[in-house]
């Protein structure tokens, strides 16, 4: 609690005096508006509420002058903070220090993709802001998020991607709130613009087709996984045959390696998987090794893939009663498996 007094006086030296029932010290001094201000040092020795005492009054003489910018209130602040030995200090944080320790963090915990991403905003952000980037944290404004949406607008970028921008932003701005190093996010005042739904049309198989006809490589097998499954592209790239769960996205790989070896009969083993047989009896071995090699690499049972092997029995039943059925069988070899 502050307590002042309406008189003045010639006498500028702060002192310290000791209120009635309170165990700290009260400071005495000339504050900004030239009167005399009594204020709790919380101090409980005398010598530490005296080193507060002159640096409240330090302040004060700024203040009075006008030149109590930020720079010097913290220094006032930190010089307060260690001549009472209160074994604590001030933290001053910079923007761009605290931008890229949250993002270096993001970056070992999200994958390569996301830490990219967030790389995106964050790099952009502190540009904006130009040699601002190097004052404390505490600097920051709403002006400052709002400035870095309209510079990405500027770039014609969906709503959605602006979107992503300004949480990305808001997100290390939170992480600082939580550590206490600023009492507000600035990134929530800002108006977000509206997000727009935008419905994609689909592929039809001939178009499917055309694209496969088309590619080359690996890419045959993207596109048909990428068809049948809905996955996106990064998830094709990484899917294995454990990945591949029902019936449609098994028949993708299947159709892909039937473009490197005639596919003649497919069957359902009652359970989880599908089992096909190719025929390669009339080419080389080196081929055919290649063949098995490429599957294996896909995910495929290395145990089932011999040259020739009974695996599954059309029209069968398991043990658990399931039967075992045929879902493809190509006519052309009925007289060759």
């Amino acid at each position: 609690m502050d307590f002042s007094t309406n008189f003045s006086t010639d006498i500028h030296m702060a002192s310290v005096h000791q209120r009635p029932k309170s165990p700290y010290w009260h400071a005495s001094y000339l504050g900004p508006d030239g009167r005399w201000i009594l204020r709790s040092t919380k101090q409980e020795n005398r010598q530490s509420a005296l080193a507060v005492a002159l640096e409240y009054e330090r302040a004060a003489k700024l203040a009075r002058r006008g030149e109590l910018i930020e720079a010097q209130a913290r220094e006032v602040l930190k010089d307060i903070m260690k001549r009472a030995d209160i074994g604590e200090t001030l933290q001053g944080v910079s923007i761009k220090s605290h931008f890229d320790g949250w993002l270096e963090t993001k970056r070992t915990r999200k994958s390569k993709s996301t830490g990219e991403r967030y790389g995106v905003a964050v790099d952009d952000f502190l540009k904006t802001l130009g040699k601002r980037a190097t004052r404390p944290l505490t600097s920051l404004t709403v002006a400052d998020v709002q400035r870095f949406l309209d510079h990405r607008t500027a770039k014609k970028l969906s709503p959605a991607t602006l979107i992503l921008d300004v949480k990305i932003i808001g997100g290390a701005l939170n992480a600082a709130r939580r550590q206490g190093l600023i009492p507000t996010n600035p990134a929530e005042a800002v108006d977000l613009p509206e997000a727009k739904g935008m419905e994609r049309g689909t592929f039809t198989p001939a178009e499917v087709k055309m694209l496969v006809d088309t590619a080359k490589g690996e890419w045959k097998l993207l596109i048909i996984l990428a068809y049948f499954t809905g996955a996106r592209l990064s998830d094709c790239c990484r899917m294995q045959w454990d990945d591949i769960g029902d019936v449609d996205q098994q028949s993708a790989l299947l159709l892909h390696l039937a473009t490197y070896a005639p596919l003649a009969c497919v069957a359902h083993s009652g359970n989880k998987s599908l089992h096909g047989w190719f025929y390669v009896f009339l080419d080389p071995e080196e081929k055919v090794q290649r063949f098995m090699e490429y599957a294996l690499s896909l995910g495929a049972d290395p145990a089932t893939w011999t040259p020739c092997q009974l695996v599954r029995i059309p029209d069968g039943l398991r043990d658990n009663g399931n039967r075992q059925t045929v879902f493809f069988f190509n006519p052309n070899y009925q007289n060759r498996i």
